[in-house]
């Protein structure tokens, strides 16, 4: 009788420990700041299109950076811009995914396209455009 009270008095001791460790488990929440935390937002990929040669007297080419994606967003916004080339040239709208370039001169352009995600993010790609004279002959590579 005496060993049956004392593992009685064990199991209720025991039992009330963990009642009182799960009830502290409970009250006390922990609370986490994501001031280090990863967004998970990556950045999109532009594509800003293949390098495209044109002869004289065509003077016009269609940008297309409408393959340009982002895996966890969207693309929020497109910009071209002229990094190279030519002075001689007109963008249609910068501002677009496909956009016509017209009143090109002889020479070679380069065009960047950025694009920017709906987190913030953004990438660059970059196309070449040679405009060629049809009076020269075209030679075997080098």
């Amino acid at each position: 009788m005496r060993q049956t009270k004392s593992i009685l008095r064990a199991f209720l001791f025991s039992s009330l420990i963990l009642l009182f460790a799960v009830t502290i488990n409970y009250s006390c929440k922990k609370e986490y700041s994501c001031e280090n935390c990863i967004t998970g937002n990556h950045a999109p990929v532009a594509k800003a299109g293949r390098d495209t040669i044109i002869k004289l007297p065509s003077d016009f080419i269609d940008l297309d950076g409408s393959n340009s994606f982002d895996h966890d967003g969207r693309i929020k916004t497109y910009h071209w811009t002229k990094i190279a080339g030519p002075s001689v040239f007109h963008l249609a709208d910068a501002d677009q995914a496909k956009t016509k370039v017209e009143n090109l001169q002889l020479g070679v352009y380069q065009f960047e396209l950025l694009v920017q995600d709906d987190g913030g993010l953004s990438a660059r790609d970059t196309v070449k455009v040679t405009v060629l004279d049809p009076l020269v002959p075209n030679s075997a590579p080098i």
